[in-house]
């Protein structure tokens, strides 16, 4: 999955669930000859990193491989992912779940991250190597015994925050950050403040602590406390 997001540089950040991807070479596999399987880490993250720039024709900035390290330390794909080029191996638990063991803080360290970097604006695109759909179907059917995928329901689930992407898309919505230099003088004096404040009220009107009718008011505060003066800034960059 991709999503492209308004940024400074036009580069690329890849999210990539480990535990999916490693089930899916196993799963390609007749039973008997999975324990033969040896997977080559580091030239999977090669390919994967060619694929995608050449499909986006830009350069990847980094990995991000999210998976639960179990109690006893990393395992040696782990260990092989930490000595990996442009790979950054980020971690949460594997614990036990009744007679099976389950991540833990993964999907939910996995959005953080994600919602982070496209609140930021650092990168045009986003990649995201999952299994989504598995993992909704999962929660939905049962939610009890599937509560790791907790997480990616919230987010991309029939009601979440990406449901309406596609709605977006089809009524020429979607509106791209045209201005891909680096920072302004006002950027640079009021972004700390103004990205507190941004974080803060879209919080606020997600959790429900506030109604969507305050957008305005939080609008007029966002210009009073230097958007303005970034928005001319802005404007006569791009040729507004």
């Amino acid at each position: 999955m991709k999503r492209k997001l308004g940024a400074m540089l036009e580069r690329t950040l890849v999210f990539v669930d480990t535990s999916y991807l490693l089930a899916s070479f196993y799963n390609s596999w007749e039973t008997g000859a999975r324990a033969q399987l040896e997977i080559d880490l580091p030239e999977v993250v090669g390919v994967l990193g060619g694929m995608i720039e050449n499909q986006l024709h830009q350069p990847i900035h980094r990995q991000l491989w999210y998976d639960g390290i179990p109690e006893s330390g990393p395992h040696r794909y782990q260990r092989a992912l930490r000595s990996c080029d442009g790979v950054q191996l980020r971690a949460g638990q594997l614990i036990a779940w009744g007679e099976r063991r389950t991540q833990k803080a993964v999907d939910t360290r996995l959005v953080a991250d994600m919602v982070v970097a496209a609140v930021n604006r650092q990168y045009t695109d986003i990649v995201l190597v999952s299994d989504n759909a598995g993992q909704v179907e999962s929660y939905i059917d049962d939610p009890e015994n599937n509560p790791s995928y907790y997480a990616t329901y919230i987010w991309s689930g029939p009601e979440g925050a990406f449901s309406v992407v596609d709605s977006y898309e089809q009524n020429d919505q979607r509106l791209l950050n045209l201005y891909t230099l680096g920072s302004t003088e006002g950027m640079a004096s009021y972004n700390v403040i103004l990205d507190q404040l941004i974080q803060e009220n879209f919080t606020k009107m997600i959790t429900g602590d506030v109604s969507l009718d305050a957008f305005d008011d939080f609008a007029a505060q966002w210009i009073s406390l230097g958007g303005e003066q970034i928005t001319q800034e802005v404007n006569q960059a791009i040729g507004r």
